[in-house]
């Protein structure tokens, strides 16, 4: 069985909030992402849905929430689950933008999707 590499989520830059576009599930009950970062402060979620035309508070988290302190690095988890769509998601709550200092809190440079 061939395997389908997608991106759940590009380069977030500055930005204090970024959502991924959905990516439709193959029908694999197993999965593995590969998140990738630079300097990163925040929280990155990988979520999933069971429903064909889902609504925002139709998501829920496939794996725990990451939590970063401002680390570069590339990590890797499987995981497993019958879902419809997945989609990463990237937040700052609680960080104040500076606009002097722009790229102080990093970036998730991307997040892979293997299914």
């Amino acid at each position: 069985m061939s395997r389908i590499s997608s991106i759940l989520l590009e380069n977030t830059l500055d930005n204090h909030t970024v959502t991924g576009d959905p990516i439709r599930a193959d029908g694999s009950h197993r999965f593995s992402v590969a998140i990738h970062t630079a300097n990163f402060t925040g929280t990155l979620r990988i979520e999933a849905t069971l429903l064909a035309a889902p609504e925002e508070k139709d998501w829920f988290l496939a794996l725990p929430t990451f939590t970063f302190s401002a680390n570069s690095t590339a990590i890797g988890e499987t995981f497993e689950g019958s879902f419809t769509y997945l989609r990463a998601s990237m937040r700052r709550d609680g960080l104040t933008a500076n606009p002097q200092a722009p790229g102080q809190y990093g970036s998730v440079d991307r997040v892979l999707l293997n299914q």
